[in-house]
């Protein structure tokens, strides 16, 4: 699969869903014709078959998925990080040794 820049400005209007943000943004209806850019060539939304507006639009629901998906991986990282801080403190406050210790390399 390659990594194919494209850039959207087009209005999602099945779903209510809101904007994609980077590179795929929604247009000012009111302002603009609706456009979409894919390696550096630009379209009419309205002069495209609705095969190609159908795909579009599956292409900004997919960016907005792994969108939301990254947000949850980092919130998921950031809690990880937390547990394992909460984890030491607590071994800390309850005086719990550990059976060993991994020895730190010592610098050349």
């Amino acid at each position: 699969m390659s990594d194919d820049h494209f850039e959207a400005e087009l209005e999602i209007d099945d779903s209510g869903d809101s904007p994609e943000q980077g590179s795929l943004e929604a247009a000012d209806s009111s302002a603009e014709r609706p456009m979409f850019n894919i390696d550096g060539v630009t379209y009419a939304i309205d002069s495209l078959p609705e095969t190609v507006t159908a795909m579009i639009n599956d292409l900004l629901r997919c960016s907005q998925e792994q969108n939301e998906l990254q947000f949850r991986l980092r919130q998921l990282q950031a809690a990880q990080q937390t547990y394992v801080a909460l984890i030491k403190q607590e071994l800390d406050v309850q005086g719990v040794e550990p059976l060993s210790q991994v020895e730190e390399p010592m610098a050349a």
